[in-house]
């Protein structure tokens, strides 16, 4: 299905649009787009980037960056899409325009965190100050993609360099602090905050990764040294701490092997959790995350930790080892890991991380650890093979949340036997059924399935049982029955392939 169409017909629209993310049930697709006729009567006089949002049930097209008292009449100044709340009610964008919220004082130059309710159609300054719900923090304000809202629709979780959003509170640091905003109430919550003044900010810079439905955990990482009482922190880099809104305290995530309040001695790249923030996946440079690890290369490797236990296990280990540390994995996303922690995806150019496997591609290939089985396999193969790397570098893996389907994107010609890639080296999506281990392409020709789609497609999102798909593409080929003379991206969404050949986008 084409979402970022014309108001006036089913072809694409007059500019380039790029999706965010959807809502687990697949029905709403937040996206940004420079276009101009994607809503009846638009007008966009900034001729900025605005947010947009697609009902795949009626397929209409609300304008979300809206200037106040509007419907069709973008904002002036450009706005990023960054979460949405699964009900589709709620979506969290940022920007720098003036004009969404009617009477706000706007001087501080910098982007701002703004709330849309699709059910009253305003927006709502989130990153206010304050003294006034109508005045913006006095510095910049960011939300991130997928973890900017939670998916009850309660809480909206934000950084900011402002110093006066929050009354009697001491902000010292001149960096970027982390805060709760409770939609009902209009109550926000400083996150990153010293463990002895709870109206004091960490000494350090703090940025979020993860929330629990109903914001009962804030996931993050920082430099801060100041955040959890008694541990030594000497690293001087990032390390991922969790943020207990009920107790009000924060506790270290990646502390030493063996020593709760002794951070690891190496950077946190980043760390996302599941739903129940009990597992959490950790990119670090630590050489001291288990007993005993062995870290000649000092670079990124990926650790699953279970909180509830406290156990730990190397999963970018030589060979599958638990101790020695192959590192070059790639930074993990929310969507690699699924929603109970049985699955894992890690993105690596490492060629020794599964015992058998030949790799000469050299680039970044996927591998699949399954916490049931305490083993790791190649999905990124030739012809399907777990033994023989694919001829192109793989990557953007999205694991549907029930850990049944996992999409990924890859510049490979040969993952499927049999199929055509009529685009070279184009990067197309592809969709692995893990039970089965079957793995289809996303991305085929309308009307040609057996053959690829005639440029780029990259997969954004996978809904929550993996049966709807979010994709960004160029190809001008995928979506029947429409017409594409934008020359640029836009974005559709695609169903199951239904065999080995077919085409996701048609019936979808």
């Amino acid at each position: 299905m084409l979402v970022s169409r014309s108001s006036t017909g089913p072809n694409t629209a007059n500019a380039e649009s790029t999706g965010t993310t959807m809502t687990p049930d697949g029905r709403w697709v937040l996206f940004g787009s420079t276009a101009t006729n994607l809503v009846a009567g638009q007008s966009d006089s900034a001729s900025t980037s605005d947010v947009f949002l697609f009902d795949r049930t009626s397929a209409a097209i609300v304008l979300v960056s809206r200037l106040a008292g509007t419907v069709a009449t973008a904002a002036n100044g450009n706005s990023v899409p960054r979460a949405i709340s699964a009900s589709g009610r709620y979506i969290v964008f940022q920007s720098v325009a003036t004009d969404l919220v009617a009477g706000v004082t706007d001087t501080n130059a910098a982007g701002d965190v703004y709330l849309f309710d699709r059910q009253t159609g305003m927006n709502r300054l989130i990153s206010h100050t304050a003294s006034s719900l109508l005045q913006t923090g006095n510095g910049s304000s960011v939300a991130f993609s997928d973890v900017a809202i939670d998916q009850d629709g309660a809480f909206v979780l934000f950084q900011s360099h402002a110093t006066d959003l929050l009354a009697g509170v001491s902000d010292t640091n001149a960096l970027e602090d982390i805060y709760l905003f409770d939609i009902q109430t209009g109550a926000r919550t400083l996150v990153s905050r010293s463990a002895s003044n709870p109206n004091a900010t960490g000494t350090n810079q703090s940025l979020p990764t993860g929330i629990t439905p109903g914001a009962t955990h804030v996931l993050y990482i920082s430099s801060a040294s100041d955040l959890v009482s008694g541990v030594t922190d000497s690293n001087g880099t990032f390390d991922a701490f969790l943020f207990d809104r009920a107790a009000g305290t924060n506790s270290l995530i990646t502390s030493a092997a063996g020593q709760p309040s002794q951070a690891a001695n190496g950077q946190m790249n980043q760390v996302v959790m599941t739903p129940d923030a009990r597992w959490f996946v950790v990119n670090t440079r630590a050489t001291n995350m288990v007993p005993g690890q062995v870290d000649a290369a000092f670079t990124d490797d990926v650790f699953l930790i279970d909180r509830q236990t406290g156990d730990r296990r190397l999963l970018s280990g030589v060979n599958g080892s638990l101790t020695q540390a192959m590192g070059a994995v790639q930074t993990i996303t929310r969507q690699q890991l699924s929603g109970n922690g049985r699955f894992v995806v890690i993105s690596t150019q490492g060629t020794t991380l599964v015992s058998g496997v030949t790799d000469t591609n050299g680039v970044n290939d996927l591998y699949l650890f399954d916490r049931d089985a305490g083993s790791t396999r190649l999905i990124s193969g030739a012809n399907g093979s777990t033994q023989t790397t694919a001829n192109g570098l793989s990557g953007s893996a999205r694991l549907s949340a029930d850990g049944g389907k996992l999409m990924f994107s890859s510049a490979a010609t040969n993952l499927v036997a049999g199929l055509t890639d009529s685009n070279g080296a184009a990067i197309d999506a592809f969709l692995l059924d893990i039970g089965s281990g079957l793995l289809t392409t996303i991305s085929t020709a309308a009307g040609n399935p057996g053959s690829t789609a005639n440029a780029v497609t990259t997969g954004v999102y996978t809904n929550s049982d993996g049966s709807t798909f979010l994709l960004n593409s160029s190809a001008t080929n995928l979506v029947p029955g429409i017409t594409d003379a934008n020359a640029v991206n836009d974005v559709m969404t695609a169903g199951r392939p239904t065999a080995l050949f077919s085409n996701g986008f048609e019936g979808d």
